[in-house]
């Protein structure tokens, strides 16, 4: 299946992937230093603990609620040409 992205969505990727690479870093290093500082006190890697914890991020870090307008606007029109449904694909089921 090859994505086709029209030009305008690439700052738009760009910024989207520079903020999950920011997050993934950010909960990595963290979960190191609970680790390795805190003698595991916040368990991150249990359950669904990292999840909430990133979730929890949003306040200090409000830039991770950040969803562009732009893809508010065109989602409908870039979710079809960015995720193509396969043949045979039905949205009754």
């Amino acid at each position: 299946v090859e994505i086709q992205f029209f030009k305008q969505d690439e700052p738009i990727l760009d910024g989207q992937s520079k903020i999950c690479n920011w997050l993934y870093n950010k909960l990595l290093d963290d979960c190191k230093n609970d680790y390795e500082n805190n003698n595991n006190e916040k368990q991150l890697l249990s359950g669904r603990n990292l999840r909430d914890y990133g979730v929890s991020l949003k306040e200090t870090y409000p830039f991770l609620k950040k969803i562009p307008a732009e893809c508010n606007h065109a989602q409908q029109k870039s979710q079809a040409r960015c995720h193509p449904r396969p043949a045979g694909y039905s949205d009754s089921f």
